[in-house]
């Protein structure tokens, strides 16, 4: 048996290493193609006169002449598989080019270009260039595959499998079948498109077009409003999204780099909810039915697929860890592990949502006011976990917090949005099904002209199943029930009847705005309903008491009937609204950012600076007085080198598509001299230059030496606390 082990393993890495030599081969080999239609060549391809495209990926230049303001263009391919579309490419009446990459499936196909407006456009040339992308994706597909065979099988190898009881198997099964479920929308070769979707999309290019110029980290994304950069990085925690960039620059269409992030937020969504649940009920059942309730949560779902809300579904993964720290903290005496659960969910949670990681301190404070004298006997523990939170995030939060000082943001000047009227209807808190294509309107749309967006069912109905059982059989359930169990469940509730309450129009959220600073906070969630995140988790752990309580009080068989009723009815409304959801929403092929436009994407435009128009950025070319020339310059990202000369006795300036965000530098690369970069009349970057300058600029965007000291001391502290960790296990 162990020979044929053996030679089962030889078999397979040898399987393994022709495989990933034959692909690396395919990265290096390619075939050149590359082809120039018109222009006096080749006709341009169309449905009528269309040109063979071998498999693969291939990058797309085309030079046109519109006076369409929304023209666009749609790469098609005629193949054995029927007719796959390409992401449409937008054309803008201010551009005569643009670029776009298209894939052809897995076999050869006819490929021609469909347009929105022919009468209005006129595609005078266009390139084809062939590109490793497509195999360079293949090897890394591979790799991913080949090492998650590889670590399945050591395992095996190892008797780990056969180890394992009937219930950890169990277990197993049903973790991964929920991570599928859950994940189901993405098996389509489409986007399922939700109304964030532009802004997180372009992040992640941004993030990868970023890292590609040289960036590391990346603060100002290149790509956004036209090519003048938006310091989304700086605002907005990314620290996840270099995943998806990562692939992207692995050679990934963007939809498919999105779709693996998704994947594995749900997984990290699965595993956190099921440790929390597992830990609190006690039990790998209450850890299974806990995974359950909150993974297909409504309001989760509705966050990835019909609101696209990136950071929000970020949070809520990490959001489990956090109160799983708290419990063991205040509850057991595993307090150590209790801290590191705090610091890694508080952590990933500000790394991804600024508004969520307010939400969870919020309800941190409280439900450790309502733990009392254990909160007061645990205080200088969650002292000291606050304080290490803060020290391995200064890396984010020091240039938050500088730009939110020095720089007079929009988000800081604009109106606040009207919480009350944004907030939800009784009967949304019990709403099953609906529509998911609207958007969040104000009270005055009514149910009807909002999308679906109450807690789920079974959020609200744990609040309402511990009312009854509190007014009815409280004495009995103080008697039988565990002290510290009932004490639990008592500040869930309160917890959970807060958080559906805060989310409802009956809050006095007027009110709360009135008062200084407090109401200024409260206003910048714009959405009351944002607080079901909490309710959600809150209503989750309260099932896994209120199960106990029924067991204590009609025995197991009727605790059992329950808990079967609560998966069914999950699962049920899960698949009802994946149905629902897939049948409303357009198939959308995203294969980069040609298809967006990049200055819609910054919706409000919360992080321009008030001067700054994002109207007029229409103009992508350096331009310079009248007296200064420019002999040539190059473009990497948000880096320009600027060959000029000021021919006259005054002084000058060239002004370059950047917005002038502070810490942009103009340095001239022969002397080293720095010439100051001011504003022009819309708040690009504007170079003065002295009379007489002749030489080549340089200008780029250097971090603040107080940003490099804050991830400085984020790095020393992660270190910090592996080497802590690493010497606690060896002890």
């Amino acid at each position: 048996m162990e020979k044929s082990k053996k030679m089962a393993v030889l078999m397979l890495v040898l399987t393994e290493v022709i495989c990933l030599v034959f692909a690396v081969w395919k990265i290096f080999a390619g075939n050149g193609y590359m082809e120039t239609f018109g222009a006096g060549k080749k006709e341009i391809p169309t449905w009528e006169n269309p040109i063979s495209l071998p498999a693969g990926s291939y990058q797309m230049d085309v030079v046109y002449e519109t006076a369409s303001e929304e023209a666009w263009l749609r790469p098609m391919t005629d193949s054995s598989a029927g007719t796959v579309y390409g992401g449409k490419v937008l054309l803008f009446p201010y551009h005569t080019e643009a670029s776009f990459e298209v894939r052809v499936g897995i076999d050869d196909g006819w490929f021609y270009l469909d347009s929105s407006t022919e009468d209005d456009l006129t595609i005078s040339e266009l390139t084809v260039q062939r590109t490793n992308q497509a195999e360079t994706a293949r090897c890394i597909t591979l790799l991913v595959v080949f090492a998650i065979l590889d670590v399945l099988l050591v395992l095996w190898y190892r008797g780990i499998f056969a180890g394992m009881d009937t219930a950890q198997r169990n277990v197993l099964f049903a973790l991964v079948m929920l991570w599928l479920l859950s994940s189901l929308p993405l098996f389509v070769n489409y986007m399922v498109t939700g109304h964030d979707f532009a802004f997180h999309m372009m992040r992640i290019e941004g993030l990868a077009k970023g890292l590609k110029s040289g960036q590391f980290p990346v603060r100002v994304q290149p790509g956004w409003l036209n090519g003048y950069g938006y310091p989304v990085s700086v605002m907005y925690g990314d620290l996840l999204l270099y995943i998806p960039a990562l692939f992207r620059l692995g050679g990934f269409t963007l939809q498919t780099a999105y779709k693996l992030y998704v994947l594995l937020i749900n997984a990290v969504t699965v595993a956190a909810s099921y440790a929390c649940a597992k830990k609190i009920g006690k039990g790998w059942k209450a850890g299974l039915l806990g995974s359950l309730v909150y993974t297909l949560s409504v309001y989760r779902l509705v966050n990835i697929y019909t609101r696209c809300a990136l950071g929000e579904y970020t949070a809520m993964a990490f959001l489990p860890l956090v109160f799983l720290g708290l419990y063991l903290m205040l509850h057991t005496q595993e307090v150590r592990r209790g801290c590191l659960y705090m610091i890694a969910g508080y952590t990933l949670i500000l790394q991804s949502h600024v508004l969520s990681f307010e939400m969870t301190v919020i309800f941190s404070a409280l439900y450790c006011l309502l733990c009392g004298k254990k909160f007061l006997r645990r205080l200088g523990g969650i002292i000291m976990t606050a304080g290490v939170t803060i020290l391995l995030n200064l890396n984010f939060l020091i240039p938050f917090a500088d730009y939110m000082l020095r720089e007079d943001l929009w988000i800081k000047g604009g109106t606040p949005e009207n919480m009350q009227a944004h907030g939800l209807f009784l009967p949304q808190l019990f709403q099953l099904y609906g529509s998911t294509g609207l958007g969040s309107t104000d009270a005055s749309g009514g149910i009807q002209a909002d999308m679906l967006i109450g807690p789920g069912v079974l959020i609200t109905f744990a609040a309402i199943v511990f009312l009854w059982q509190y007014l009815v059989y409280r004495k009995k359930l103080k008697e039988k029930a565990d002290a510290v169990g009932w004490e639990e469940q008592c500040r869930l509730f309160l917890l959970l009847a807060l958080a559906l309450f805060m989310s409802v129009m009956f809050f006095p959220w007027r009110s709360i705005g009135e008062i200084p600073v407090i109401g200024k906070v409260f206003a910048s969630y714009q959405f009351a309903w944002r607080f079901l995140a909490a309710a959600v988790l809150m209503g989750t752990l309260l099932w896994l008491y209120l199960n106990d309580n029924m067991k204590l009080l009609f025995g197991s068989a009727t605790a059992k009937r329950v808990v079967a009723g609560l998966c069914i009815f999950a699962v049920v409304q899960g698949l009802w609204f994946f149905n629902v959801r897939l049948t409303e929403s357009d198939a959308t092929i995203v294969t980069d950012t040609s298809g967006i436009n990049t200055v819609n994407a910054v919706s409000g435009g919360e992080y321009l600076i008030q001067g700054m128009s994002k109207e007029h950025v229409t103009e992508s070319a350096i331009t310079c007085s009248e007296h200064v020339t420019i002999a040539e310059y190059r473009r990497n990202g948000n880096h320009f080198w600027v060959t000029c000369e000021n021919r006259a006795g005054m002084e000058g300036c060239v002004t370059v598509p950047l917005f002038a965000y502070k810490s942009y530098r103009a340095v001239d690369t022969a002397e080293g001299t720095e010439f100051p970069v001011v504003w022009d009349a819309y708040g690009a970057a504007s170079v003065t230059l002295p009379a007489g300058y002749r030489g080549e600029l340089e200008i780029y965007y250097r971090e603040r030496t107080v940003w490099r000291i804050g991830e400085f001391i984020s790095l020393a502290t992660l270190l910090g606390l592996f080497v802590v960790c690493k010497t606690k296990a060896k002890s």
